[in-house]
């Protein structure tokens, strides 16, 4: 259905609300500005929780303490929507690696592009210059406890759990890094 409008709210008709391609693209190619600036100020927020353990302290503690659930739950968050953003500028300059087609319903502007481009970078400065070190010092953490004490298989065992864990989610905040460019957008 496209062309019709609601008449109601809540609508009776959620067909209406779907967008062809999801609601983040959606709301990143109308809006830009409003989405990133909030996810921007989220994951700045987050950073400001860590309470620079990774575990709570214990001998039956088998995971993440809170805090570092909720900094990585933001990480994966601002992956994410770097996924987004990325997308919609190589989508919008022609330089996507396999999309090369019109979106249908996707308009993207020149304004569109430099608010991805500016929010984009400080969204990926984020995640590259303050959320990968943080995930680096929980590594370390967990090392520095398995060569404490080598003998305890438990907390080994854990903490390789737990270090996969954060390995993965620096994967995913790299995911928009490729080979030829910088890391950081503040480096270009």
């Amino acid at each position: 259905m496209t062309g019709v409008e609601p008449v109601m709210i809540p609508t009776q008709h959620p067909e209406l609300l779907a967008t062809p391609y999801g609601m983040l693209l959606n709301e990143l190619h109308r809006s830009p500005n409003n989405v990133l600036s909030a996810i921007n100020q989220l994951l700045e927020g987050v950073l400001a929780l860590d309470t620079g353990s990774v575990c709570d302290p214990g001998d039956k503690v088998t995971d993440f303490n809170t805090s570092t659930d909720i900094v990585l739950y933001a990480a994966r968050l601002g992956a994410r929507v770097d996924n987004h953003v990325t997308f919609l500028l190589e989508h919008a300059t022609g330089t996507h690696q396999c999309v090369d087609t019109k979106l249908r319903e996707v308009e993207v502007s020149e304004d569109c592009v430099a608010s991805l481009r500016e929010n984009g970078a400080v969204l990926r400065s984020l995640l590259l210059e303050q959320f990968v070190p943080l995930l680096e010092d929980y590594l370390n953490r967990l090392h520095h406890q398995c060569k404490d004490d080598p003998l305890n298989e438990k907390l080994i065992d854990r903490n390789s759990r737990l270090a996969c864990d954060l390995h993965a989610h620096r994967i995913l905040m790299y995911r928009n890094c490729l080979l030829y460019t910088s890391p950081s957008p503040r480096d270009s």
